[in-house]
C-alpha cells in the first residue's frame, strides 16, 4: 500500500495523527510532493492545528499551481475559519485552473448562497448543471441556489429529477419536502416523496429520520417517534437512529443519546446532543461536564455556549449571571433615518412595502425558529428600501459595539469595531405566529428589528430571553421581555436563547433581522 493510500484510509478512519506517521517518511523524501502536501493539510485540519494545515496548503499549491482540488479544499479550510474573501479567491482560483471542476462550482456556490448572494450562486452551478457526470452534490446545491434565487419551478424540476435517478438521497428528499412546505403549506403533499421512497426501501433508516425531520417541521412532531422506533426495530444499535430518537425524546432520550455517544465517544454532534438529553433530564452535572469538552473544541460555538450557561443556570453557577448579563449585553435602541426620506416612519412604510413584496412562499423553512409564517433571506436584496438597512443600521450598530468595547463583559473580548454580516432575513408571521426558543450557532450578535406590527395586548409578541429551546422536565421561564415598537432594534449576544411571545391578530407582523461577526 503506498503511503499516500495509506494516508487517506487513516484519516477516513479518524486518524489524522496516523495519516501524519505515514506522510513523514515520503515528504522527507520528496518535500515538494503536491499530493502529500495536501493530504498533511488536511490531516493538520483536522487535529484543528490552523496555523499548521495553512502553511501545508500553501506549500501544496506552491508545489502544483494547476491542481484545482488544491485550490478548492484550501478555500474550504478559509471557510471554516470564516474568511470569507480569501475562501472566495481561492475557489475561483480552482474553476480558473478547471472551470469544470464540481467540487469547486459547488462550493462557491454554497459559499456566496452563505452571504445572500444568490444569483451569482446560480451562476457557478449552472455551467455543470445540465452534465451528469458533474455529480449529485453538484446538481442538488445548483437546486438549491434556483430556490434562493427565486426560480422555484426549475428546483423543484430539478430535485424530482436527482430523485428519480436515485430516491435514496436523504439531503434531496429533505430539500424537496422543504420546498414543497414553503410553496404550499401542505403537509401531504411535503411528505410524498418520502413516503414513496420508504414504501420503495424499508430497509433504509435514513429514509424515516428524515420523515422524522419533516414531521417536527411542519406541526407534527407528535407522529415522528414512531418512525424511528420503526427503524430502531431492524437496526436497535444504529447510533444515527439512536441520535434522532433521543433528539425526539426530551428528557426520556438520555438513555438513547449515551449510547450514541458509547458508539462515537470523539464525535462532536453527539456529544452536543448528550448535552442537551442531560439538560432536559435534569442532570445538570453531567451537562456541564459535556458542554465543557464541546466549548474547549469550539469556543466561538453559540450553542455550545448556551448549553454551557443553562447547565450553569441549573446549578447556581454565578457564571451564568455573568454569561447572561442582560444588562450589559442587550441592547435596546432604534434603526437610524438613512438618506433619502424624512423620517423614520416613512422609512419603515417603504420598507414594509418592499419587505412584503420578498414574502411570496405560504409557510416557514426547515431548522429554522418560525412557527406560523414565512421567512426570506435580504442581505443582498435591491429594493431600495431593503438596501437601505445597511445604512439605517450603522449607526445603532456602532454605538452597540462601543458599548460593549466599554462593558467590561466577557463579550467585548472579540470586539473590533468593525463587523460584517453573516445573514439578514425577514420573518412575517401571521396570528398565532411565533419563534421557537432558539440560539444563533454561527453568530456573535444577533437581532430583532420591527418594521409592521398589528394591535397587540398584554405581553403578545414580545421577544422573550432566557428560556431555553429544549424539552426540560423542569422548565426554566424567560427573565427578560422586550416589548416590540416599530423601528425598535434590538441586539444581543448570538449565545442567548430567544423567542418570541405567540400572538392573535388578523394583520401580520413584518420584521427583519441579521447576524453578525467580527470583521
Amino acid at each position: 500500500m503506498s503511503a499516500l493510500k495509506g494516508a487517506v484510509d487513516r484519516m477516513r478512519l479518524g486518524d489524522p495523527a496516523g495519516a501524519q506517521s505515514l506522510l513523514a517518511p515520503l515528504l522527507a523524501r520528496e518535500p515538494k510532493n503536491p499530493e502529500a502536501l495536501r493530504l498533511l493539510a488536511m490531516s493538520y485540519r483536522m487535529l484543528g492545528a490552523a496555523a499548521r494545515a495553512e502553511e501545508a496548503f500553501r506549500a501544496a499549491i506552491a508545489a502544483d499551481k494547476k491542481n484545482p482540488a488544491c485550490h478548492a479544499e484550501y478555500a474550504a479550510f478559509l471557510e471554516s475559519l470564516g474568511r470569507v474573501k480569501e475562501a472566495e479567491r481561492a475557489f475561483r482560483a480552482a474553476l480558473a485552473v478547471n472551470r469544470r471542476y464540481a467540487p469547486a462550482a459547488a462550493g462557491l456556490s454554497l459559499l456566496l448562497l452563505d452571504q445572500g448572494r444568490a444569483t451569482e450562486a446560480l451562476q457557478a452551478t449552472t455551467p455543470l448543471a445540465a452534465d451528469p457526470k458533474a455529480g449529485f452534490g453538484l446538481r442538488a446545491t445548483h437546486a438549491r441556489a434556483q430556490h434562493e434565487s427565486g426560480r422555484l419551478d426549475d428546483a423543484e424540476t430539478t430535485l424530482r429529477n436527482l430523485l428519480a435517478e436515485d430516491p435514496r438521497q436523504p439531503q434531496v428528499h429533505l430539500d424537496l419536502a422543504e420546498l414543497v412546505w414553503m410553496r404550499t403549506g401542505e403537509a401531504d403533499a411535503a411528505l410524498a416523496a418520502i413516503d414513496e421512497a420508504i414504501a420503495k426501501l424499508p430497509g433504509l433508516p435514513l429514509m424515516r429520520i428524515i420523515k422524522a425531520r419533516v414531521l417536527t417541521q411542519i406541526g407534527r412532531g407528535a407522529d415522528a417517534p414512531a418512525q424511528i422506533d420503526e427503524a430502531l426495530k431492524a437496526a436497535p444499535d444504529e447510533p444515527s437512529l439512536l441520535a434522532a430518537r433521543a433528539r425526539l425524546s426530551g428528557a426520556e432520550g438520555l438513555a438513547f443519546a449515551e449510547k450514541a455517544l458509547a458508539a462515537n465517544p470523539d464525535d462532536t454532534d453527539m456529544l452536543a446532543l448528550a448535552a442537551q438529553a442531560a439538560i432536559a433530564a435534569g442532570k445538570a452535572e453531567q451537562a456541564d461536564q459535556w458542554a465543557a469538552r464541546l466549548v474547549a473544541r469550539n469556543p466561538q460555538h453559540q450553542f455550545f455556549l448556551a448549553l454551557q450557561a443553562t447547565a450553569w443556570r441549573m446549578l447556581d453557577d454565578p457564571r451564568y449571571g455573568e454569561l447572561y448579563d442582560y444588562a450589559r449585553t442587550v441592547n435596546v435602541t432604534e434603526l437610524a433615518t438613512p438618506k433619502g426620506w424624512p423620517n423614520l416612519t416613512a422609512y419603515l412604510a417603504d420598507l414594509a412595502g418592499g419587505l412584503n413584496g420578498m414574502h411570496k412562499l405560504r409557510a416557514h423553512p426547515f431548522g429554522q425558529s418560525v412557527r406560523g409564517g414565512s421567512q426570506v433571506n435580504i442581505l443582498t436584496a435591491k429594493h431600495p428600501a431593503v438596501a437601505a438597512i445597511h445604512a439605517a443600521l450603522e449607526p445603532p450598530v456602532r454605538q452597540t459595539l462601543e458599548k460593549i468595547a466599554a462593558s467590561g463583559h466577557p463579550l467585548a473580548g472579540r470586539n473590533t469595531g468593525a463587523w460584517r454580516y453573516t445573514g439578514m432575513w425577514s420573518v412575517r408571521l401571521r396570528s398565532s405566529g411565533y419563534h421557537d426558543n432558539h440560539v444563533h450557532p454561527a453568530g456573535w450578535l444577533s437581532s430583532a428589528c420591527y418594521v409592521e406590527l398589528p394591535k397587540l395586548t398584554g405581553e403578545e409578541g414580545f421577544l422573550k430571553f432566557g428560556e431555553p429551546g429544549l424539552r426540560l422536565a423542569t422548565p426554566l421561564p424567560a427573565e427578560k421581555l422586550v416589548e416590540p415598537k416599530p423601528g425598535r432594534l434590538v441586539l444581543f449576544p448570538s449565545y442567548m436563547w430567544h423567542g418570541t411571545v405567540p400572538f392573535t391578530s388578523e394583520p401580520a407582523r413584518l420584521t427583519f433581522a441579521f447576524d453578525l461577526v467580527p470583521a
